[in-house]
């Protein structure tokens, strides 16, 4: 257990002296993610893809502020404000709080427009990139910091733009004029089980009825065409069966979970890389950007609520998370995660993607949701 709460501090302390935020207290958010220089087969491709980054000598920080992987790492840093009391964490999350709605022009306050609530995809773009994932994360990450931090919800009015937000995400799934402005693929678990996911943590006396109606309808006619989708699926089903129904999405959470466990290596011990679109593909790499990452979430998440089933699983998994973390002394990367993890030979790497791979440090989508899985686990509480 004690490796759990270190690993955590390791992480926060990586955020901290990285480079991804500059300031280093939040103030003005927090990067996407490193892009290591060394070895990087994708390096042109990110920098061209990523047209905002910074030159810090052995890596680029990739510079776009994406609301997503802000509301992660500032749920993070307040989850760890509680752990670590005296650290001033606390003080990180809130000033990354306050880029989001009061410096970052990503929220979408405007009521005059199809979408309202919504948060931008990049400080960096002009035009409204809408991405049901992203959205999602964000929706599912306020309600919970309004839940546990009633005063941040009364300072940020947190609750009343999660449900706006939640209204035009319902709006975007339901209405196929209004969905030609969003992106992502909703018969993708990627995009529409996370939207699942966020509807659920949304849904109230008013909207319930209506959000459980699309759950239900999505699950029904759900295909998972990779073990990363399948953890998607499984994540979004979790907490359908936590907020709406829970005999009816238990049961397809108990068929994802059997999935995902189906595909773990009793080599390795973890569920194979196979999201080739985005990532390099093998049995023997552990993909913390898009498959690993979500499937020690699911897998513990579903846990929870059924008798703590595949719980060696998660288990093994997450003691192979804290073994593997960054431990060079390069200050940019010690205490992180990095995207790709080749079990086998015991490094990092893999291959690389312009936007997965060994070489891609992400600060939302790996090391924010993993110190989060984590901490949750140190701590024996959900994240949902």
């Amino acid at each position: 257990m004690a490796n759990l709460k270190d690993a955590v501090e390791k992480n926060l302390q990586w955020f901290i002296h990285s480079g991804v935020m500059i300031p280093d207290n939040g103030l003005w958010g927090v990067a996407e993610r490193l892009a290591v220089k060394h070895g990087n087969s994708a390096l042109e491709k990110t920098l061209d893809a990523f047209p905002a980054w910074m030159d810090q000598g052995d890596s680029y920080v990739i510079e776009q502020r994406r609301a997503d992987c802000n509301f992660q790492t500032a749920w993070l840093f307040l989850k760890a404000d509680q752990l670590f009391p005296g650290k001033d964490y606390g003080t990180v999350g809130r000033n990354i709080l306050d880029f989001l709605y009061f410096r970052s022009g990503l929220l979408e306050r405007s009521p005059d427009v199809p979408s309202p609530g919504n948060w931008n995809w990049s400080h960096i773009m002009r035009d409204n990139r809408l991405w049901f994932d992203d959205q999602s994360w964000c929706l599912h990450i306020q309600l919970k910091i309004a839940d546990d931090f009633p005063e941040l919800d009364q300072k940020y009015q947190i609750s009343r733009w999660a449900y706006t937000l939640a209204a035009s995400l319902y709006s975007a799934v339901t209405d196929k004029s209004n969905q030609a402005r969003w992106c992502g693929k909703l018969e993708l678990p990627h995009w529409g089980a996370l939207t699942a996911m966020a509807l659920a943590q949304a849904a109230t006396g008013e909207t319930g009825e209506k959000y459980t109606a699309f759950c239900r309808e999505y699950f029904e006619n759900l295909d998972c065409p990779n073990v990363s989708e399948t953890a998607y699926a499984l994540i979004g089903a979790v907490n359908c069966a936590k907020k709406l129904d829970f005999d009816f999405f238990i049961r397809h959470a108990e068929k994802y979970a059997g999935m995902i466990v189906d595909k773990i290596d009793s080599e390795t011990g973890i569920p194979p890389s196979e999201h080739q679109r985005e990532t390099p593909v093998g049995k023997h790499l552990a993909d913390l950007i898009y498959t690993v990452n979500w499937a020690v979430l699911g897998l513990r998440e579903y846990g929870l609520i059924a008798g703590n089933k595949y719980a060696a699983h998660v288990e093994n998994m997450t003691a192979l998370l804290c073994k593997i973390q960054d431990r060079s002394e390069n200050l940019h990367f010690n205490g992180c995660w990095r995207g790709m993890y080749d079990v086998r030979s015991g490094t990092w790497g893999g291959g690389d993607l312009f936007e997965g791979g060994g070489s891609s440090i992400y600060t939302g989508w790996t090391n924010a949701p993993i110190s989060l899985i984590l901490l949750h686990e140190y701590l024996g509480s959900s994240l949902f």
